[in-house]
Protein backbone atom coordinates (compact mmCIF):
# COMPACT_ATOMS: atom_id res chain seq x y z
CA UNK A 1 0.00 0.00 0.00
CA UNK A 2 1.42 3.38 -0.94
CA UNK A 3 1.88 6.28 1.49
CA UNK A 4 -1.16 8.19 0.19
CA UNK A 5 -3.52 5.27 0.74
CA UNK A 6 -2.10 4.58 4.21
CA UNK A 7 -2.76 8.18 5.24
CA UNK A 8 -6.21 8.11 3.69
CA UNK A 9 -7.01 4.94 5.57
CA UNK A 10 -6.01 6.60 8.86
CA UNK A 11 -8.19 9.63 8.15
CA UNK A 12 -11.19 7.56 7.07
CA UNK A 13 -10.93 5.09 9.94
CA UNK A 14 -14.32 4.40 11.45
CA UNK A 15 -15.76 2.19 14.09
CA UNK A 16 -19.16 0.59 14.53
CA UNK A 17 -20.47 3.57 16.49
CA UNK A 18 -19.94 5.82 13.46
CA UNK A 19 -22.73 3.89 11.72
CA UNK A 20 -25.38 4.58 14.34
CA UNK A 21 -27.84 7.24 13.23
CA UNK A 22 -25.92 7.66 10.00
CA UNK A 23 -28.88 9.51 8.48
CA UNK A 24 -28.61 12.16 11.20
CA UNK A 25 -24.81 12.36 10.84
CA UNK A 26 -25.07 12.84 7.08
CA UNK A 27 -27.83 15.45 7.45
CA UNK A 28 -25.71 17.31 10.00
CA UNK A 29 -22.81 17.30 7.54
CA UNK A 30 -24.86 18.31 4.49
CA UNK A 31 -27.04 21.15 5.87
CA UNK A 32 -24.31 23.76 6.53
CA UNK A 33 -22.66 23.06 3.18
CA UNK A 34 -25.91 23.58 1.28
CA UNK A 35 -26.50 26.81 3.20
CA UNK A 36 -23.01 27.99 2.25
CA UNK A 37 -23.56 27.15 -1.44
CA UNK A 38 -26.75 29.22 -1.37
CA UNK A 39 -25.22 32.10 0.58
CA UNK A 40 -22.02 32.39 -1.44
CA UNK A 41 -23.79 32.02 -4.79
CA UNK A 42 -20.95 29.97 -6.27
CA UNK A 43 -22.95 29.52 -9.43
CA UNK A 44 -25.85 27.58 -10.85
CA UNK A 45 -25.58 23.99 -12.07
CA UNK A 46 -25.93 23.67 -15.84
CA UNK A 47 -29.02 21.48 -15.42
CA UNK A 48 -30.98 24.55 -14.31
CA UNK A 49 -30.30 26.24 -17.64
CA UNK A 50 -32.03 23.42 -19.52
CA UNK A 51 -35.31 25.02 -18.51
CA UNK A 52 -34.16 28.60 -19.14
CA UNK A 53 -32.31 28.49 -22.47
CA UNK A 54 -29.58 31.03 -23.06
CA UNK A 55 -27.28 32.91 -20.80
CA UNK A 56 -28.74 36.39 -20.48
CA UNK A 57 -28.79 38.05 -17.05
CA UNK A 58 -32.55 37.49 -16.73
CA UNK A 59 -32.27 33.79 -17.53
CA UNK A 60 -29.35 33.41 -15.12
CA UNK A 61 -31.40 35.06 -12.38
CA UNK A 62 -34.33 32.73 -13.08
CA UNK A 63 -32.07 29.68 -13.00
CA UNK A 64 -30.46 30.86 -9.76
CA UNK A 65 -33.89 31.45 -8.21
CA UNK A 66 -34.97 27.91 -9.14
CA UNK A 67 -31.69 26.50 -7.83
CA UNK A 68 -32.20 28.26 -4.50
CA UNK A 69 -35.76 26.89 -4.25
CA UNK A 70 -34.36 23.39 -4.70
CA UNK A 71 -31.64 23.99 -2.10
CA UNK A 72 -34.26 25.26 0.36
CA UNK A 73 -36.37 22.13 -0.14
CA UNK A 74 -33.33 19.88 0.33
CA UNK A 75 -32.23 21.80 3.45
CA UNK A 76 -35.73 21.40 4.92
CA UNK A 77 -35.64 17.69 4.11
CA UNK A 78 -32.30 17.15 5.85
CA UNK A 79 -33.35 19.34 8.77
CA UNK A 80 -36.37 17.09 9.33
CA UNK A 81 -34.10 14.04 9.12
CA UNK A 82 -31.66 15.61 11.59
CA UNK A 83 -34.51 16.34 13.99
CA UNK A 84 -35.69 12.76 14.14
CA UNK A 85 -37.20 11.95 10.78
CA UNK A 86 -40.80 11.37 9.80
CA UNK A 87 -43.41 12.41 12.34
CA UNK A 88 -46.34 12.96 9.98
CA UNK A 89 -47.51 12.27 6.44
CA UNK A 90 -46.65 15.86 5.50
CA UNK A 91 -43.08 15.46 6.77
CA UNK A 92 -42.77 12.14 4.98
CA UNK A 93 -43.78 13.84 1.72
CA UNK A 94 -41.29 16.70 2.31
CA UNK A 95 -38.44 14.27 3.04
CA UNK A 96 -39.16 12.09 -0.01
CA UNK A 97 -39.36 15.13 -2.30
CA UNK A 98 -36.17 16.62 -0.84
CA UNK A 99 -34.24 13.38 -1.22
CA UNK A 100 -35.37 13.02 -4.83
CA UNK A 101 -34.21 16.57 -5.55
CA UNK A 102 -30.91 15.92 -3.78
CA UNK A 103 -30.28 12.81 -5.86
CA UNK A 104 -31.33 14.55 -9.08
CA UNK A 105 -29.02 17.54 -8.55
CA UNK A 106 -26.17 15.93 -6.59
CA UNK A 107 -23.74 16.07 -9.49
CA UNK A 108 -24.37 19.82 -9.81
CA UNK A 109 -23.47 20.62 -6.21
CA UNK A 110 -19.80 21.07 -7.00
CA UNK A 111 -20.49 24.72 -7.81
Amino acid sequence: MDKYNKNLKKIAKTNKYDCWDLDIELATFIIPRLKLIKKEKFGVPASFFDEFFGDSKDETKLAQKEFHKVIDKVILCFTLIKNGGVKSKKEDKIIKKGLKLFIKHLSGLWT
